[in-house]
């Protein structure tokens, strides 16, 4: 894409790229404690115990998988990707709902229940999801780089399939609202998500340095990996609250 036509873009969505990523930060910052405790206090009853205790009773089973037999290894790393997988099922919505709660209580607006929020988008958000990744693994094939803007511009379908109203009188796919939020601003959607990436790899070897310096107490071992799975969790909150103001604030300056 040459210069004119992201100059003309932006002139579009009438927000430039500094301040646009300047913006979404401090949305994000001003909701996020907010979203982290009523996401918290929705996992804490059932989820996070249930993935603490399976982390520990892994740990003490297999002690050290990296050495051990492969079926031991191959069982502990199904039942990490597993407890991942739940996770990311849930704060897939419960985190937009959240960030969409907050900016309704600042406008004095209701927002409906969680549940019904649930049901009436599951669906609908599978169906957009499996689209998005068709479409994407498609214009990969084509070439790497057309594969790669196609994801950007696609990076707000969930997004879109919760909020659009234009999407929810099915007068454009989540796909095209998607596109339409993005443009001018891919840029922007790839630092914030090459930011959110980079916390993701961050923290990985950091952990490895402290399983390193702890490996012979069963512990505080245990205890790291309890860590990493927390800050793992609240790292991918954290990027689905950014990826929702991003939305919203590309929104208002679409108007």
């Amino acid at each position: 894409m040459n210069a004119s036509k992201e100059i003309s873009m932006n002139s579009r969505t009438k927000i430039s790229l500094i301040s646009g990523i300047r913006q979404i930060f401090q949305e994000s910052f001003k909701c996020l404690p907010f979203v982290f405790k009523k996401t918290t206090l929705n996992f804490a009853s059932i989820w996070f115990p249930l993935a603490i205790l399976c982390i520990v009773t892994m740990k003490m089973q297999f002690p050290d998988t990296s050495s051990g037999a492969p079926i031991e290894a191959y069982i502990t790393q199904i039942l990490k990707m597993g407890l991942n997988l739940i996770g990311h099922c849930f704060i897939i919505f419960i985190v937009p709902y959240y960030v969409f709660v907050f900016l309704n209580k600042k406008k004095n607006k209701s927002t409906v229940n969680f549940w019904d929020f649930l049901s009436e988008n599951m669906f609908p958000l599978v169906v957009n999801h499996i689209k998005t990744t068709f479409t994407i693994i498609c214009f990969i094939l084509l070439l790497i780089i057309p594969g790669i803007i196609k994801a950007l511009q696609l990076a707000l379908v969930t997004q879109a399939t919760f909020f659009d109203e234009d999407y929810k009188n099915d007068k454009i796919s989540a796909l095209k609202a998607s596109k339409q939020t993005t443009k001018g601003f891919l840029t922007g959607i790839l630092l914030l998500i090459g930011f959110t990436l980079t916390l993701h790899l961050i923290s990985k070897p950091l952990f490895s340095i402290l399983k390193i310096v702890f490996s012979e107490q069963m512990i505080p071992v245990v205890f790291i990996d309890v860590a990493v799975f927390l800050t793992t969790f609240y790292i991918s909150c954290f990027s689905l609250i950014l990826m929702t103001q991003t939305y919203f604030v590309l929104k208002q300056y679409n108007q």
